[in-house]
């Protein structure tokens, strides 16, 4: 706590820009969070200054941040708040690589709490902007998770299905051995 007292002594003596505050503010969250330690004072003084100052992108990348902590310390539906409000943002301003990180996340946590239809729709979306990014590296990984999903659901053709696209993706990329992995899924 004396860090923060310390931190925004600093802050308020050398910076005018509300907008500079608010970042300052993001990067000393993000080092505490670095560092173990609660981000969450740091983060909220951003979020409201990011607030104030109608900057979504500095809203979305603070609610992400304390999602994260929350997620660690186990709290999944308080992530899930914060991780909504980023994606609501996001849809206010072209950051597609962010966007694709907030919707695997938020398909992740509703894997998580088992509410698999809000998971698939999550996940999907991912697929589609990494597809759109060109990012071949993580869109196996999200073909798996759906493919756990379906299997949760007894449905194994389906499951099937998405390790199959998992598995030709990675070979697609030149991973021959992620590909055998997602082959040995199958059933």
């Amino acid at each position: 706590m004396m860090e923060m007292l310390d931190y925004e002594s600093k802050i308020s003596g050398t910076l005018d820009n509300d907008k500079d505050k608010a970042y300052a503010y993001l990067n000393f969250s993000e080092g505490l969070a670095n560092e173990n330690m609660d981000p969450t004072p740091a983060a909220f003084k951003a979020l409201h200054l990011f607030q104030d100052i109608k900057d979504n992108n500095g809203i979305a990348q603070t609610t992400i941040l304390i999602a994260n902590y929350l997620y660690e310390k186990g709290q999944n539906e308080h992530a899930l708040n914060y991780l909504i409000i980023a994606k609501e943002k996001l849809k206010e301003i072209d950051n597609e690589k962010l966007a694709s990180f907030v919707f695997n996340k938020l398909g992740f946590i509703y894997f998580n709490l088992k509410k698999y239809d809000k998971a698939i729709e999550n996940y999907m979306a991912c697929v589609e902007l990494l597809e759109k990014l060109g990012d071949l590296n993580e869109i196996p990984k999200i073909y798996v998770a759906m493919g756990l999903i379906y299997q949760d659901l007894g449905q194994s053709d389906k499951a099937n299905e998405m390790f199959g696209k998992a598995a030709e993706i990675s070979m697609d990329a030149g991973n021959d051995a992620e590909a055998q992995k997602y082959i040995s899924f199958i059933m």
